[in-house]
């Protein structure tokens, strides 16, 4: 199972960054690839993966890159409503820009990421993060209790 590891650490250090602005279809691609395979890996080894992601991105000076990858990522790996009850809203990371909920009380969970016609698109540009760094496993946790796997 190393090998798996191996090969998502390599596409994650490939993944476009939210910061870097304007997705291609083939930055949507590589992320597809890399939800795919990390899909198809057991709990423990997804774990395995993101702690070791997790110690990279906290001792990076430019760590908004690596966490903004991990975040993206994870709104791929799942399928997340885009008008869900904002009950269901939790803040792993505090990205400047967190839109409010609608006059609905509903919010996009899979937010910056949206879906047309079943293609992702980046609603809203990067504009920076406070706080602490990125609970990525907290995250990936709550998605798995509550959300199934994206069809990739």
């Amino acid at each position: 199972m190393e090998n798996v590891i191996s090969q998502a650490k390599e596409l994650i250090s490939k993944l476009k960054s939210w910061k870097d602005g304007n997705f291609t279809d083939a930055d949507w691609a590589l992320y597809f690839e890399c939800a795919l395979l990390i899909q198809k890996m057991d709990s423990h080894d997804i774990i395995h993966l993101f702690e070791n992601e997790r110690v990279v991105f906290t001792h990076k000076d430019n760590n908004d890159v690596l966490q903004s990858r991990l975040f993206i990522l994870l709104r791929i790996i799942f399928d997340l409503p885009v008008h869900a009850d904002i009950s269901l809203r939790r803040s792993f990371k505090g990205w400047e820009n967190w839109p409010d909920e609608d006059e609905e009380k509903r919010v996009n969970l899979s937010w910056p990421v949206n879906w047309k016609n079943g293609q992702p698109y980046i609603e809203d540009s990067y504009q920076g993060s406070m706080g602490k760094p990125y609970a990525l496993i907290d995250e990936f946790n709550y998605f798995k209790s509550l959300f199934k796997y994206r069809k990739i």
